[in-house]
């Protein structure tokens, strides 16, 4: 199969499909895609791949290189695609349009081919570590090209797990290897981790394999980024690819029969949890749903909100803290998260923050911390409630002296300062709704760590 031809701006945000005849046989199936321009005024088109056969998915290409090659075979498969039995019939290259800008083309032109190989021919040559040549387009990462050396991180403290529950590797748009993921692992102490790629699960196997062969044991969540043009989510604990191509929220996306809500309630039917990842980050056409475009009503069927996302002290953070609290303060009791979103390793590690979870070394039972608020978030301190009848925080960890606030339906005071380690007693007015506590740096506005609700019974 080759064709080419063009696609206008009025097609961003959808996805085209194109059959393709796989007849018995078949040993391997490459795909070559090529389109331009790249940018339009600085500002970057976005169109990927993905696959599927007769029986459905088959990988997803979640990568910004205008041009792309894909071999899917029997044995081996480009990272982000399946390797195995190709089936005989009739399969569907999918382009996913995620940004296409106002052009002197006119959009954007592409030339697509798909070739199927006999079995009995040498199949194409596949890089397993092959990294994308371009780097992602999202703002704000929290990596930057040139790994440093490690720091000394902070380890969960007795009775916590520490983990990443946003990362990403080179099966969809991150710069590093699967190798390198184990490393983050390594140089952060984390006990447990979540794989989170753009619409595909094909990194959890290579990813299980060579922590193993590091000799690392954290527990491994299986995940995927719901990578939609009108929003970002994680999927943590699915072991099966779900289905990311979902309407707006007007309807919006030709073709497109699923809602985002259904899609959350697919994950929360297979055991998994459904987190809203950097709702307020920068939207269409900087990052096609990175910010998240559905309204408060996904605080109905969301488990989880991620407001600290990446290096901490960034304007999208403050402000998705405060669509956490408006959700709060409507009356939904739901759990904050952090997540590094790490697609290579950062410049400055240390603004990184992590999900701490009062579980067992167990994938359900972290899960299921997470789903409850049995956990805080921190970029070092540990910042815990403490179990009685009278509200009591423990705070340790500390470098130098801090300030520590009781947040209260949203309004930050009672400040004390304190340095090293220490236990305060707060008193809850039983006319608030929910309280939490933030640590800071002294005398700044860099928030270190918190706590996620305690909610509050009313008279």
């Amino acid at each position: 199969m080759w064709t080419e031809g063009r696609l206008g701006p009025s097609q961003a945000r959808t996805s085209v499909g194109f059959p393709v005849d796989v007849p018995p046989g078949t040993g391997s199936l490459t795909i070559a895609l090529r389109w331009a321009p790249a940018e339009v005024t600085r500002v970057k088109n976005l169109v990927t791949l993905s696959l599927f056969d007769p029986h459905g998915f088959r990988g997803a290409g979640h990568r910004h290189a205008p041009e792309q090659r894909v071999v899917v075979g029997r044995r081996e498969a480009t990272p982000g695609f399946v390797a195995g039995p190709l089936t005989p019939g009739t399969w569907t290259v999918e382009l996913d349009l995620h940004a296409v800008l106002p052009s002197l083309r006119g959009g954007v032109t592409y030339q697509l081919e798909a070739v199927a190989s006999p079995a009995a021919a040498d199949g194409p040559e596949i890089d397993e570590e092959e990294v994308p040549d371009e780097e992602p387009v999202e703002p704000g990462r929290p990596d930057e090209p040139d790994p440093v050396a490690a720091v000394e991180p902070a380890a969960a403290p007795a009775g916590w797990l520490k983990g990443d529950l946003h990362v990403h590797s080179n099966h969809s748009d991150a710069r590093w290897s699967i190798d390198d993921v184990v490393e983050h692992v390594r140089r952060h102490r984390l006990d447990f981790l979540a794989l989170t790629d753009h619409n595909t699960i094909t990194g959890r196997a290579p990813l299980r394999a060579a922590l193993h062969a590091a000799g690392l044991n954290p527990v491994l969540i299986d995940g995927m980024e719901l990578t939609t043009y009108w929003g970002h989510a994680n999927a943590l604990g699915i072991s099966e690819w779900v289905d990311w191509r979902v309407r707006g929220p007007a309807g919006e996306g030709s073709g497109m029969t699923t809602s985002m809500e259904e899609a959350a309630w697919t994950v929360r039917e297979r055991g998994g949890l459904f987190v809203v990842n950097h709702p307020r980050s920068a939207g269409y056409p900087f990052c096609t749903g990175c910010r998240w475009e559905y309204g408060d009503e996904t605080a109905e069927y969301a488990d989880a909100i991620e407001v600290m996302n990446g290096a901490w002290p960034r304007r999208q953070n403050e402000v998705g803290m405060a669509l956490w609290d408006r959700w709060l303060n409507a009356g939904h009791r739901i759990p904050a998260t952090a997540g590094t979103d790490s697609h290579g390793f950062a410049r400055r590690p240390e603004l990184l923050g992590f999900t701490y979870a009062r579980a067992g070394r167990d994938p359900t039972d972290i899960l299921q911390a997470v789903r409850e608020g049995r956990t805080y978030l921190s970029r070092g301190p540990s910042v815990e409630w403490l179990d009685g009848d009278a509200p009591a925080v423990r705070v340790s960890g500390a470098t130098g002296e801090v300030d520590v606030f009781l947040v209260t339906d949203g309004r930050r005071h009672g400040r004390r300062r304190m340095s090293g380690e220490g236990e305060m007693r707060f008193d809850l007015d039983r006319a608030w709704r929910w309280a939490r506590v933030e640590v800071y740096a002294k005398n700044k506005k860099e928030l270190l760590a918190l706590t996620n609700p305690k909610f509050i019974e009313q008279r």
